[in-house]
């Protein structure tokens, strides 16, 4: 039995650590409850936050380029 922890997330978030789930072949979610809560196995919460924070930073950073680029 694996052991988890509930992480209460925006919707947004839930999707972005269902991808990286995916990307993973299933190594963090244990069960999807609805778009706000995951049931994380508790052995991999740390090595999931650095990955959904990297993936925020990519997209933070192509936003600011894109509207850098859109400025006249």
């Amino acid at each position: 039995m694996e052991v988890g922890i509930l992480l209460e997330v925006d919707p947004s978030i839930n999707t972005v650590i269902v991808q990286i789930d995916e990307q993973e072949y299933g190594k963090y979610i244990i069960q999807q409850l609805d778009d706000e809560h995951i049931l994380i196995n508790k052995d991999k919460v740390k090595e999931l936050k650095e990955k959904v924070q990297a993936v925020r930073i990519k997209v933070l950073s192509k936003s600011r380029i894109q509207l850098t680029h859109h400025r006249r």
